[in-house]
């Protein structure tokens, strides 16, 4: 039961760091949320990893999310890991 606790919590933590780079915006907190996603995404399931895959992609272009509407798209899924 440890084990998972931990990898959840770790999970949480890479969730909530790219959270955060990607609302930044700044090119370089860009840059690092881009650098962290191919690991992040595979720890998710498929449907998750797409999910915020076609939002983080709605929220830079600006077409659809604003940065609350982003971050919580995020928080969803980082609720279900809690």
């Amino acid at each position: 039961m440890k084990k998972k606790s931990t990898k959840n919590e770790n999970l949480i933590g890479q969730l909530e760091l790219f959270k955060n780079n990607v609302l930044c915006r700044s090119d370089s907190n860009q840059s690092k949320a881009r650098m962290m996603w191919p690991e992040l995404r595979s720890l998710l399931s498929p449907e998750e990893g797409e999910e915020i895959n076609t939002e983080w992609s709605h929220y830079l272009t600006g077409n659809e999310l604003n940065t609350d509407e982003f971050g919580e798209v995020i928080q969803k899924i980082i609720n279900k890991y809690k």
